[in-house]
């Protein structure tokens, strides 16, 4: 669309611009409002076929349990996904720190965000 439209549309080429990205949107992804999602139909993954029906059930109770799990949090927080994150204790930071000294410098920039 960039080379359609160009980088930086003004005026009616924004709006059509716009209008088309929409459109692709629309047919390429799953939901109204979760455009992450891709369309099954147009995206399939052959795969997720090759799993045993175990493997695939085991895929289905973990996604029931990531959703769940979500509901705790803020809509925008979570992303369902993702893998289930495990932030760790101050404690353990400080061992991994301690193994390698070059991180403290991060460790103490992401401490402030």
């Amino acid at each position: 669309m960039d080379k359609k439209y160009g980088a930086n549309p003004r005026g009616k080429n924004s709006i059509l611009k716009t209008q088309e990205r929409r459109e692709w949107y629309k047919t390429h992804s799953a939901g109204a409002l979760n455009h992450d999602i891709p369309n099954a139909t147009l995206y399939h993954n052959s795969e997720y076929d090759k799993l045993s029906n175990k493997q695939k059930e085991f895929i289905r109770k973990y996604k029931e349990l990531k959703r769940k799990m979500d509901k705790r949090y803020p809509p925008n927080k979570v992303d369902s996904n993702k893998a289930i994150q495990r932030r760790r204790d101050r404690v353990q930071r400080t061992i991994d720190l301690a193994k390698n000294p070059t991180n403290i410098f991060e460790a103490v920039k992401e401490s402030f965000k």
